[in-house]
């Protein structure tokens, strides 16, 4: 995620939780790292902290009026809360009060979030929209699931609107970057962290330290900093991890005992995908977005991928509907080595009995210059409805919201995270800050362009079947399809 002073904030956080960890215990520290190994530029988070009122509200009074806001909320376990009616005593509770408590003085509005299940969230807000009435002048929102939205024209270009600052660190500058399709500056959404969603839904590689040890094999984050933690050096270590334990097969029970390699779910094979540095569409000079699936890195990759997969017990399926066997608890269990989840699966592993830690996902080899964290595309995104009768004061109204969840939100839940979430190392804290940097958006899911031929690629993948040619083929008429329909949104 291209906001190097939100990421410096939070790594110049968990430096000082873990000097004063470690100075408790009259030991060294040591200087976290960026994305490639190197050390973080802390400079702007040290402006951000002492600044926190530098921020330049918009001159608007809303003479106390509600500002309705549709946020998404799920039953997966993210923390989506955006708004409290008070303080709870609870320090992330209280500070995103505080910081809503702000944008309320400021500009003299009270805010009221109406919370939609992330399935519903797309139906609510069209709907209200085409009745044509003014009930939510902003929705957050998951991206993945908005695209309809966008291409039905619901939405307002956000360029046009000088008080969504979306040059600002605060907002996700890939989005700009992906914007410029058919050469347009149009952006219909903005992606920050006002749904704390946004940060927990980035994908980690959670390691069992205790069955490393065990193993008589070295802890991983060392592999991350020199820049040798790839895909081959995660198959060898999942090889070696796996152990029948007098089970007679490598079928999954909640009663058995075999260790695996690695548990996974569907959105597995896409992170290592993309932490090899793959993305399925990438824009020409003009903005034009092209398929980019068929060359030889992309099949090097996903050959390499499909090895990792085609043995059995070094990989097992768990997902949420196998009654009972989800892969964040088996590995909870000390059933598997690693496991792939998002940063909000570390809520489960509060009470492991095993040590473990985060890494980012692999790299392809050692060439590759850097780390990408995948985020899944539940990734909440802001946009202001055609309806809204004054976008100007909503777009003013979002952004502050979007700078406090910036500076004063997100490194207190990155404390929580790193205190009550049981982040149990400094290596692991670190190994956040790097997670956070990488993060990287699917930008064909995003706009709904390659989320079936992605299904279809996993599918294959995952079962060790690399031949994903035929399946390419099949799925790039559509693609190419949804291509036009969004440049005809752009360009019109």
């Amino acid at each position: 995620m291209k906001r190097k002073s939100m990421t410096a904030a939070l790594l110049l956080l968990a430096s000082l939780l873990t000097a004063a960890s470690v100075t408790a215990c009259g030991g060294d520290t040591e200087t976290p790292a960026g994305n490639d190994g190197t050390t973080a530029d802390t400079t702007a988070a040290v402006t951000a902290g002492e600044d926190a009122n530098a921020y330049k509200y918009a001159d608007i009074d809303c003479g106390g009026e509600e500002f309705h806001i549709l946020n998404t909320n799920t039953n997966w376990g993210f923390y989506t809360t955006i708004y409290h009616e008070a303080t709870t005593g609870d320090i992330l509770d209280d500070t995103i009060f505080e910081a809503n408590s702000k944008v309320e003085e400021a500009f003299n509005v009270k805010l009221k979030v109406t919370e939609v299940e992330i399935t519903q969230t797309a139906n609510e807000y069209s709907k209200t929209i085409l009745s044509g009435d003014d009930v939510y002048q902003t929705a957050l929102m998951s991206a993945g699931r908005s695209s309809s939205v966008m291409l039905e024209s619901y939405v307002l270009d956000l360029s046009e609107i000088p008080e969504m600052q979306l040059n600002q660190p605060w907002w996700d500058q890939q989005v700009k970057e992906y914007s410029h399709l058919g050469g347009s500056d149009r952006v219909f959404f903005g992606i920050s962290d006002i749904n704390l969603m946004n940060f927990e839904v980035i994908e980690g590689v959670y390691v069992n330290d205790d069955m490393l040890k065990n193993l008589d094999m070295p802890l991983l984050y060392d592999s991350v900093r020199d820049g040798t933690w790839t895909l081959s050096k995660m198959h060898e270590y999942m090889k070696a991890a796996v152990n029948l334990n007098g089970d007679t097969d490598w079928t999954f029970s909640l009663e058995g005992n075999a260790v695996y390699g690695l548990t996974f779910w569907e959105q597995t094979t896409p992170a290592l995908m993309y932490g090899c540095g793959l993305d399925y569409v990438k824009l020409d000079k003009d903005g034009i977005p092209h398929l980019n699936v068929e060359n030889e890195h992309f099949y090097n990759v996903t050959a390499k991928i499909a090895e990792m997969f085609k043995t059995k017990g070094e990989t097992v399926f768990l997902n949420q509907s196998t009654k009972g066997m989800h892969y964040e608890d088996a590995f909870k269990d000390g059933r598997s080595l690693f496991t792939l989840a998002q940063l909000k699966g570390s809520t489960k592993f509060r009470d492991m009995e095993d040590t473990y830690g985060i890494l980012p996902a692999p790299k392809y080899d050692e060439a590759q210059d850097r780390y990408y964290s995948f985020c899944t595309s539940n990734i909440v995104a802001s946009t202001i409805p055609v309806t809204c009768a004054d976008p100007h004061r909503a777009a003013a109204i979002v952004d502050a919201m979007a700078y406090h969840a910036y500076a004063d939100v997100l490194p207190v839940y990155y404390g929580v995270n790193v205190e009550q979430k049981q982040m149990r190392n400094e290596d692991s804290i670190e190994m956040l800050g790097i997670i956070g940097d990488t993060r990287a958006i699917n930008i064909g899911s995003i706009y709904g362009w390659t989320s079936d031929l992605d299904t279809a690629i996993y599918q294959k993948l995952s079962k060790g079947d690399s031949a994903i040619a035929s399946v390419i083929t099949a799925h790039t008429p559509k693609v190419e399809k949804l291509f036009e329909d969004t440049l005809a949104l752009f360009t019109e």
